[in-house]
């Protein structure tokens, strides 16, 4: 507060002063005028205004002593405010100026389990709230103070005062008698805490490969992490329950009670999305980026959650699908064996049918062409016919062929298919049996033109009389 604003309060302070002063005096005038007789009023008026100004100066200088006191717990106050805005920044500096010299990081070998800055940060933390704790203690302090000046105010004061007093009083005798609870609660949210951390720290290490047990895949790290969390997040709740303010009162335990049969009854399906996407991740039946089939769906998996999974599919649409039904289907991952089994790459087939009268080893030759020309495929191991059925007018020609890239399945069919065409009909083998027979009779030949001899015609049809009348055949 700068000087004109104090010699300003203190004006206004005076000028109330006077008028108290002068209001005080015109009370008295007008006592002294109802008396009767005149020198009566004289003596009596003199010694009463002689009492009232003594009266007037002591009560002026308990006046001037209260404004003293309110200016000066003003002053404090403000001081108090400036000094907290002025070296609360300093020391939150000091504090960060402390890591690497009294605060380091704790580690077990590469694994880092309390960090410096989180430690800091803490730090920080219950500083700035304690800031807030010393300005409420302030208010509480100055507000009473200054109503105590006033003797009008007085008892507000002091109802203010002894109000907040007794607050305070049961507030700090109820902390005091909950502090071993405090101090259970303390070290089980610490347990919990840095088995959590130390926990997620190994886990990642493990998705990283910089860590490996036998028999644990890198792909378990997460979900197992996720568990772990939600496991010992559980328990520390349940074991700290009977340890929280009114953990024991009838009314907290019928509402818990309440909300659990509300879980238990509402969360069937979740449940069982739950254990079946568990089931999932822990059985390995696919991992994000798979191409995999569930029923008459096809796509990349995109996301493998513990509750559904996500898949796109080749026509960029995504098809969210319940763990629950991912488990009552068939699973067809067409990117593990790629993966996984590099002696054994993905098997892409497709079947036509042919006529007898075309040479079966002609087929074969014709379709193992076909399938070199097919991009996306390996040439190593070699594409393979198998004749799967022998029919009543047509052979089933089965043509496969190896690939390292299952996200190429349909293009791979479609151009297989291409080549098949422009093979064959390179050839001079018709696609065409069962519904064509191999002899015609006027039928033109079912090849393109420019596979075609250019020596074609089109055949007549045949027809055959009969010289007997009674032949009607």
């Amino acid at each position: 507060m700068n000087k004109r604003k104090m010699l300003r309060w203190g004006a206004v302070a005076l000028s109330i002063l006077i008028a108290v002063v002068l209001i005080q005096i015109w009370q008295r005038a007008g006592i002294l005028l109802s008396l009767d007789e005149p020198v009566e009023i004289f003596a009596t008026g003199l010694s009463r205004l002689r009492g009232y100004i003594l009266q007037s100066r002591v009560a002026i200088l308990q006046l001037l002593l209260r404004i003293t006191y309110a200016l000066a717990a003003t002053f404090f106050y403000r001081l108090s405010l400036q000094l907290l805005r002025r070296y609360y920044p300093r020391l939150y500096r000091y504090v960060y100026r402390l890591e690497g010299r009294f605060i380091s990081s704790m580690r077990i070998q590469n694994i880092e389990i309390i960090n410096a800055r989180s430690t800091i940060k803490s730090i920080i933390f219950v500083l700035r709230y304690l800031r807030y704790v010393i300005f409420a203690l302030i208010i509480y302090l100055y507000i009473p103070f200054i109503l105590n000046i006033s003797p009008w105010t007085e008892s507000v004061g002091d109802l203010i005062f002894n109000s907040l007093t007794s607050v305070l009083s049961k507030t700090a005798l109820a902390v005091i008698s909950y502090i071993p609870n405090l101090m259970t609660l303390c070290v089980i949210f610490a347990i919990s805490y840095y088995f959590i951390r130390f926990s997620s720290r190994v886990l990642l290490e493990i998705e990283k490969g910089r860590i490996k047990i036998p028999n644990f895949y890198p792909i378990w790290a997460k979900p197992t992490s996720k568990i772990l969390i939600f496991v010992v997040v559980g328990l520390a709740a349940v074991i700290s329950f009977p340890f929280l303010p009114g953990g024991n009162s009838p009314v907290l335990q019928g509402v818990s009670v309440f909300f659990g049969v509300l879980f238990s009854l509402g969360s069937t399906t979740v449940i069982s999305n739950l254990v079946s996407g568990i089931v999932l991740i822990y059985t390995r039946a696919f991992e994000k980026g798979d191409r995999i089939m569930i029923g008459d769906i096809s796509g990349d998996v995109v996301e493998e959650t513990l509750l559904v999974t996500r898949i796109r599919t080749t026509k960029n649409k995504v098809v969210t699908i319940p763990n629950t039904k991912v488990m009552r289907s068939e699973v067809v991952n067409f990117s593990k064996s790629s993966r996984e089994y590099q002696d054994a790459p993905l098997v892409v087939h497709t079947t036509i049918t042919l006529g007898y009268d075309v040479p079966w080893p002609k087929v074969h030759e014709s379709l193992i062409k076909a399938a070199n020309n097919t991009a996306h495929t390996l040439k190593s191991p070699r594409p393979f016919v198998l004749q799967t059925a022998l029919n009543d007018f047509y052979v089933s020609y089965e043509i496969n062929v190896y690939t390292n890239d299952p996200r190429y399945l349909e293009i791979i069919l479609s151009e297989l298919h291409q080549h098949i065409q422009d093979q064959l009909n390179y050839e001079g083998i018709e696609i065409m049996s069962p519904h064509y027979l191999a002899l015609r009779d006027g039928n033109e030949i079912t090849l393109p033109s420019k596979y075609q001899t250019p020596d074609y015609t089109k055949p007549v049809f045949n027809v055959k009389l009969s010289s007997n009348p009674n032949n009607h055949d």
